[in-house]
């Protein structure tokens, strides 16, 4: 069976537009959250840059998981 979790947020991954919902549902300000996390993700890799490898023949893709709380 698919665990009620699933059913409510959609598992462990869940679309922007599913997110952008359940943060309207429950008042948080999705616009707010995600300027913090654009800015979280920006310094990291501003940080890193020079560790980039430059490869113009390819591209890197970077992924990062985000804990939101109180």
């Amino acid at each position: 069976g698919i665990d009620i979790a699933d059913q409510i947020y959609g598992g462990c991954k869940i679309s922007l537009a599913s997110l952008r919902k359940n943060f309207d549902r429950m008042k948080i300000d999705y616009d707010s959250i995600w300027l913090k996390i654009e800015d979280i993700a920006l310094k990291t890799l501003v940080c890193c840059q020079n560790e980039i490898s430059y490869n113009p023949c390819c591209f890197e893709l970077f992924g990062f998981d985000i804990i939101i709380d109180d």
